[in-house]
């Protein structure tokens, strides 16, 4: 009855939705998005740390276990505000194209069949 009670007070978060958020920031899907817009993949480890934490603290119902996944929690949130909080753009906005941008397109012309034939 007691680890009800702890699991609705939010105090101490569902095990199994710990390994979700860890699935969900591990997979391909979230970790293109985050090398897009931050230019880095994005560190899931601390997720697996959480739910193993999580984990012990349900099978030994120690304080320290406790005090352990919620500062586990701490830090997934502090580590979040901090990649929320990049301001500035990765990617460089050019206002014009590179001088050498019809390069490119002349050298797949240069190999095609039609202007061989000319």
């Amino acid at each position: 009855m007691e680890s009800n009670k702890e699991s609705n007070d939010g105090s101490v978060p569902s095990c199994v939705n710990l390994f979700y958020y860890w699935r969900r920031c591990s997979s391909s899907i979230s970790q293109f998005r985050s090398y897009y817009i931050y230019g880095t993949f994005r560190d899931c480890s601390e997720h697996m740390t959480s739910f193993k934490k999580c984990l012990s603290y349900k099978v030994t119902k120690a304080e320290q276990a406790k005090l352990d996944l919620l500062a586990s929690q701490a830090k997934i949130k502090e580590d979040t505000k901090k990649l929320l909080g990049v301001k500035e753009p990765i990617w460089q906005l050019r206002k014009e194209p590179p001088a050498d941008w019809h390069r490119y397109n002349d050298e797949e012309n240069d190999e095609s069949p039609q202007h061989q034939l000319n």
